[in-house]
């Protein structure tokens, strides 16, 4: 047994179509359903209910949260969302 040091291998070319469409039905279709339940309209209504002069919509949300997850790729970041708990945590 050796140890190697070595970089990364990019791996994107190696990814078929069928990869593609497993990767959408098991992962992406149900971190949609999730991302709308607790980071759109939960957060939103957390948010309502303890701060009632400061109320945010379900798409305001929806916007910021898409546009995190555009502009984080772009900086090395991984998929954000603005989340239920994190708020419930704080308060």
């Amino acid at each position: 047994m050796s140890l190697r040091f070595h970089l990364p291998r990019f791996a994107l070319g190696n990814l078929t179509w069928q990869d593609m469409a497993m990767g959408a039905l098991f992962l992406a279709l149900p971190q949609v359903l999730l991302t709308l339940g607790n980071a759109i309209i939960a957060t939103a209504a957390e948010n309502n209910e303890l701060f009632p002069h400061r109320r945010v919509s379900e798409r305001k949300l929806s916007i910021t949260t898409g546009l995190m997850n555009l502009l984080s790729p772009l900086v090395g970041g991984v998929p954000l969302c603005h989340g239920a708990g994190g708020m419930a945590g704080h308060w």
